[in-house]
């Protein structure tokens, strides 16, 4: 038996394939085949390499101090059910295994950094994603932060794969940054859609304010509408030639006060602060800016309050119970 169909049967013994040997010894696929068709013969060093990962002593592969000749057995893998035609199951004895190789240790530890990272990538953008609605972030910040995210499990579904490639068996890297990335992706498309609909929302809202208090705002770059109580919010944010705009609006338009005179402060709704530079307020029933009723009843007011540092409108619709003094 030749020294390369030794080789073969010892890898085949062990349940390695090509390439996963090729990478244990750190060498290209193709000088294994080359061993294993004795088209060339491994050094001495490389002997007891293969020795190490194959458990099995250097004469085991060199029969009488040489190469044995080919066997009358044929292919012994083939034959005895697997077994050595011999009348033994090598190991003699089992040498200590190698030590893993540094660029698959390399490998391993980044893979097993990316597994544990988008297995975390769904609370990390939940984590993100409640910091950027904190911090006043419209759906573009928190859509730019979900695709930013998005990037773990991408890395590891990659990683996965070239690993793969490389024989080393790695698809919890794949499964688990799959699973990462469609949710990510569920997420994504859960706030786009939200935000479409607020979007419409709060441009028929914003029109039906315009229209009844007759007055034009210029594009805003985003928006946010909250309810509490009988209170309805709508923060509408400018930037830019914008909100240039609108602070010459708001310094041309006379119905803008730029103090709330005490007498008015109760017209104001309650989540109200008085740290605006301008005020609007007017009573859809009388049919008037910035002027007390003169009747006990439920008003329905607008509020408009401008905040020139933070180029923000907050608009305010609710009821108010009046009684004259």
């Amino acid at each position: 038996m030749t020294t390369g169909a030794k080789i073969r049967y010892y890898r085949s013994l062990r349940g390695l394939g090509i390439a996963e040997l090729a990478m244990r010894l750190e060498v290209e696929p193709t000088l294994i085949s080359m061993w294993e068709s004795d088209q060339m013969e491994p050094s001495a060093e490389e002997v007891n390499r293969l020795c190490g990962v194959l458990g099995v002593a250097p004469v085991m592969l060199y029969a009488d101090g040489g190469t044995a000749p080919t066997s009358p057995f044929g292919d012994p893998a083939a034959t005895m059910g697997g077994q050595s035609p011999y009348g033994y199951v090598p190991p003699i004895y089992t040498p200590a295994s190698p030590p893993m190789p540094v660029k698959t240790r390399v490998w391993k530890g980044v893979a097993l950094a990316l597994f544990i990272c988008s297995i975390m990538s769904i609370f990390l953008y939940v984590i993100i994603s409640d910091t950027v609605s904190a911090l006043g972030g419209g759906t573009v910040a928190m859509l730019v932060s979900c695709g930013v995210v998005s990037l773990i499990p991408i890395a590891s579904i990659v990683v996965g794969i070239v690993m793969c490639a490389k024989g080393i068996p790695n698809m919890k890297n794949i499964v688990a940054g799959a699973i990462a990335f469609c949710l990510l992706l569920l997420f994504g498309g859960v706030i786009a859609t939200t935000a479409m609909e607020d979007g419409t929302a709060v441009s028929a809202d914003l029109q039906v304010i315009e229209s009844t208090v007759g007055i034009d705002l210029p594009e805003h770059d985003s928006a946010d509408a909250y309810e509490y109580g009988t209170v309805a919010e709508l923060d509408l944010y400018f930037s830019g030639a914008e909100a240039d705009a609108l602070h010459d609006m708001i310094m041309a338009d006379t119905r803008f006060m730029s103090e709330c005179p005490t007498v008015l402060v109760g017209m104001l709704p309650e989540a109200t602060y008085l740290h605006y530079d301008a005020y609007l307020i007017y009573c859809v029933e009388t049919n008037s800016f910035n002027t007390l009723p003169t009747e006990r009843g439920a008003f329905s007011c607008i509020s408009i309050c401008y905040d020139a540092g933070g180029d923000t409108l907050e608009i305010y619709q609710y009821t108010l119970d009046f009684i004259p003094a």
